[in-house]
């Protein structure tokens, strides 16, 4: 489409993981990005993740009101005013998540439809209150995206974000098409200033239909000509294999010199889990971060330092590419159905080298699994119902999952001793001790009327 007509986003962002505890948040969750659009996974029956896309040049609204989110979702829900899908934000918004503007909720009558199949979904963003029965209507730029999945019992439960776009109408278009600015010399460099050649340049890649694209000579130059837009702003995504996906924000001519952009070298971590037979375990969460939490990178620019990925059939699993200065990755393992020591607490994992070299074992041992049904008390029904479980060495209780027919379930714990606590509306709460080894440990609950 004319940069006149929409502003087209490119959906590949660099999302970061988030640890937003609103709701039902879980570390049960990877993103796929091996695609041509990112796909958003929870794993964790009735819980939800949070990804926060890298920042935008801000879109003015006002000239772009109608969104447009192209999506196919799979076993996801949506019961409460935070659980969205996308959320855009503005600079200002960004300490709450009721900050932004949903494109579907509950309050509205809106909800995304989960059959797997591909979807438009059309809102005009004027006629959406930034927090139901505020009165307050959204007139600043948007700058962020978060992306927020919400699994129901099915797992895992994915969010494929397809293609997002803000239209403008023939009302508030533009009158005439945006010029084309002045040509901007780049220079693509290492740390150590040597040139990166046969690099490719794109400004202003995360709007798709405004980017330019070259690639450096074998100096690290390149002149591009960016297409005008009405913020004056622009952004530089450096790509090139074997180095780190690098945006810049707030593109600036250095003078009569060229722009430097200072990229860094890239590696891929790679491993396998197993369970304590031997087998490899499809489906686990794999998340990794930097040991050193004040790492800084070689380059001013963003690029991918903390993300989630999945184990496959064989249970081995893969990075995106991941910068070569992080000389060691924490990484914790999380599955329903098993355990291991990074489990509940996070460690550092193994040698960048070695996760580099070969496919390092980790093993996941068979947890304990607590299921079984609660029973209403007579004449009351399962409204406002919850389980969790208090178990020695856990910083918070642990909570599960219940079918609408009051079937039970809890991931697995390391075998011992502990608490189900039961609560519901209109009934007492429910607490009993148990204990058990591995495997599936059936505790049935009746619960009693207030």
């Amino acid at each position: 489409m004319s940069p006149r007509d929409a502003v087209v986003l490119d959906t590949n962002l660099i999302f970061k993981i988030s640890s937003c505890a609103m709701g039902s948040h879980t570390d049960y969750a990877w993103i796929d990005a091996s695609q041509e659009y990112p796909r958003f996974a929870v794993a964790w029956p009735q819980r939800r993740h949070v990804w926060i896309g890298s920042p935008l040049i801000p879109i003015d609204i006002n000239v772009y009101p109608i969104l447009v989110l192209t999506y196919r979702a799979h076993g996801t829900e949506q019961n409460r005013f935070w659980d969205y899908h996308v959320d855009l934000f503005t600079d200002a918004g960004m300490g709450s998540p009721y900050r932004g503007i949903r494109v579907a909720n509950p309050e509205t009558s809106t909800p995304l439809i989960a059959d797997g199949q591909l979807r438009e979904f059309r809102i005009d963003t004027r006629e959406i209150e930034i927090k139901p029965e505020s009165g307050v209507f959204a007139t600043r730029p948007f700058t962020h995206i978060w992306v927020g999945t919400r699994s129901g019992l099915e797992v895992p439960a994915t969010f494929d974000l397809v293609g997002l776009r803000l239209e403008a109408t023939d009302k508030t278009r533009l009158p005439e098409a945006y010029a084309d600015e002045q040509p901007v010399r780049l220079r693509v460099t290492d740390p150590a200033g040597r040139p990166v050649g046969d690099a490719q340049v794109t400004v202003d890649a995360q709007r798709i239909n405004f980017a330019r694209t070259g690639r450096t000579d074998r100096f690290g130059y390149v002149t591009l000509t960016p297409q005008g837009n009405a913020t004056g702003q622009h952004t530089v995504r450096v790509e090139k294999d074997g180095w780190m996906r690098t945006e810049f924000d707030g593109l600036q001519v250095a003078g009569d010199g060229a722009v430097p952009l200072v990229v860094e070298r890239a590696v891929v971590y790679r491993g396998q889990i197993i369970d304590e037979r031997g087998a490899g375990i499809p489906n686990v969460s794999v998340r990794m971060y930097p040991a050193d939490s004040r790492h800084t990178g070689a380059s001013p620019g963003r690029v991918l330092t903390r993300t989630a990925v999945a184990t496959g059939p064989d249970g081995r699993w893969q990075s995106p590419p991941m910068p070569a200065r992080i000389e060691q990755m924490c990484l914790r393992y999380t599955h329903t159905g098993y355990v291991s020591d990074r489990h509940a607490e996070v460690k550092p994992g193994h040698d960048r080298d070695q996760l580099i070299r070969e496919y390092p074992v980790a093993v996941m041992r068979d947890g304990l699994q607590l299921h079984g049904r609660i029973t209403p008390a007579a004449g009351q029904t399962l409204e406002g119902v919850k389980t969790e479980l208090v178990v020695d060495g856990m910083r918070k209780p642990l909570p599960g999952w219940v079918h609408e027919d009051g079937t039970y379930g809890h991931g697995a714990i390391e075998p011992g001793r502990g608490q189900l606590v039961v609560k519901a509306t209109g009934h007492q709460d429910y607490t009993v001790d148990f204990s058990g080894g591995a495997g599936r440990l059936e505790l049935g609950v009746q619960l009693v009327e207030e």
